[in-house]
């Protein structure tokens, strides 16, 4: 820990206290006091701020310094467009001056973006114990100021796993966390809190419950927009060579992305990850999450940051993220380009024009709804759920059909072609389910039949008005012509997601 190379430490065994009650009426109520009195506890006791256990160690002390360094490192990074959703990333914890080089790679991914709640699933060095630890309450301080716990997240975790217990004295010396805190300060910038979770001694059964109560939480506090980040090193004291050689075999495990498998490759030391408990849980979560992709941005290890390879620790920054197409930024934009062309065409000729497209994903087929707004407010909403021509000439048609043909609305005129915002909605197939707890709102748009009757709304519509589960089954059900409960009576549902982008 000395010197920051990657802190490792010797784990000790922490005490356990055991009540025994009676298992009569009166006992049983004595049981509930006490339960309800040893959850409340931990709170009380917690302190309210946690003060730094490593700063002037792993990085400056000082925030002026602290601050232009991990700057530095940000800027320095070489990121490329990310593709899809970012969920969760992976970033090393070593002292600033071994690892903050591929930690600006990991921060990088987020610069930009809001995240309300981050969720860092670390490693403990220093205690031993066979659950996982939370810090539940209050803050946490770096140079840079405090980062507030998200305490009703915390709550929820605490009351939804009985693997997830608050344990204030593993965090007393604990490093694993705190590190990532200054880059997530100066990445978000924004007003964003975090759930500090700790890991020890566990087996994958516990980091499949603990994931999946993570993923099912997530989705109870639509809301709230999360990051799960797990912090790790890689293999540790290896010569350079070797070190890199384990490492690359790691990385290729990881990018499998089958947590089950690389806990037990993990295991029996063929991986070697420090925090492997915290990426495997990170991976079960996100994979519950819809994630479908872990991508690498930067792998070095200290002899190439610092010079000695005799005894190396490696250090790895990747994402995980939520992909519904391979649609590139500036694929989206010249889809956005066709679409507003497609309509200011129309209303010079009367006629339907396309342009000529090289882009060869966009001469796939393809399916896509297109919006339309005039100062904020609907004024057409057109698409098809089934990809019967090229993307581009979907996303050409849709717009003019949107325009114009949107019964509901009356034709976008020329004077108004300049207040118009177009919105364009990519849609992944079409999955037919039986079971309506598969249905993720916020994420899954919806597709209803019976008989003659068919209705669909699209993911963001449940957002943008806060729907339950059952609200927005009741509300395509309506929009299908048929009574609220139809989705219960006979109807057919079908799910889907779909890429959403727009203009500014």
């Amino acid at each position: 820990k000395e010197n920051g190379l990657c802190g490792s430490g010797e784990p000790h065994k922490g005490w356990e206290m055991r009540i025994l009650w009676r298992k009569n009426s009166r006992g049983m109520e004595m049981r509930n006091s006490i339960f309800l009195f040893l959850l409340v506890l931990p709170f009380l006791l917690y302190p309210q701020v946690k003060n730094p256990n490593v700063s002037g160690i792993f990085y400056p002390s000082e925030e002026g310094k602290l601050r232009d360094m991990v700057d530095k490192f940000i800027q320095e990074a070489k990121v490329g467009e990310i593709k899809g959703e970012i969920i969760g990333m992976i970033a090393p914890h070593a002292g600033y001056i071994y690892s903050g080089k591929v930690s600006g790679y990991a921060f990088k991914s987020v610069v930009g973006k809001s995240f309300s709640t981050v969720v860092i699933l670390a490693p403990s060095h220093y205690f031993y114990f066979t659950f996982v630890s939370i810090y539940p309450q209050g803050s946490f301080l770096t140079p840079l100021g405090e980062v507030g716990i998200d305490e009703e997240f915390a709550k929820y975790l605490l009351l939804h796993s009985k693997q997830v217990r608050p344990k204030v004295k593993v965090f007393e010396r604990e490093h694993s966390i705190e590190v990532e805190l200054p880059f997530l300060q100066r990445a978000l910038k924004g007003k964003f809190k975090i759930v500090p979770l700790l890991f020890s001694q566990c087996d994958y059964s516990l980091c499949e419950n603990v994931g999946k109560i993570l993923a099912k939480g997530i989705k109870s506090f639509p809301n709230k927009k999360f990051l799960l980040l797990a912090s790790t090193d890689l293999s540790h004291y290896h010569p350079y060579h070797e070190a890199s050689k384990i490492d690359r075999f790691t990385i290729r495990e990881l990018l499998k992305f089958n947590p089950k498998e690389l806990m037990e490759k993990g295991m029996k030391g063929e991986c070697q990850l420090c925090g492997l408990t915290g990426v495997v849980t990170l991976l079960v979560a996100s994979r519950e999450l819809g994630a479908n992709r872990v991508r690498v941005l930067k792998y070095l290890n200290s002899g190439d940051t610092q010079g000695n390879r005799a005894r190396v620790v490696g250090y790895l920054a990747a994402v995980v993220t939520r992909e519904t197409s391979s649609l590139s930024e500036s694929e989206k934009k010249l889809l956005l380009r066709i679409a507003r062309e497609a309509i200011g065409n129309f209303i010079e000729t009367g006629k339907f024009s396309l342009p000529h497209v090289e882009e060869e994903s966009l001469r796939k087929p393809g399916a896509a709804f297109v919006t339309l707004k005039v100062y904020g407010r609907l004024r057409g909403c057109i698409g098809t759920l089934i990809p019967r021509m090229p993307l581009y000439e979907t996303v050409a048609r849709m717009a003019v059909e949107a325009a114009f043909h949107d019964y509901r609305f009356p034709p976008i005129r020329k004077e108004e072609l300049s207040a118009v915002k177009i919105e364009i909605s990519v849609l992944s197939p079409l999955k037919k389910i039986s079971d309506f707890q598969k249905i993720e709102v916020g994420r899954h748009g919806l597709f209803l039949i019976k008989g003659v009757h068919s209705g669909v709304l699209l993911p963001q519509v449940a957002t943008e008005y806060n729907w339950t589960r059952r609200e927005f089954l009741e509300a395509v059900s309506r929009k299908a012509g048929l009574p609220p409960d139809a989705y219960r009576k006979g109807a057919t549902i079908y799910i889907f997601t779909a890429e959403v982008f727009g203009e500014k």
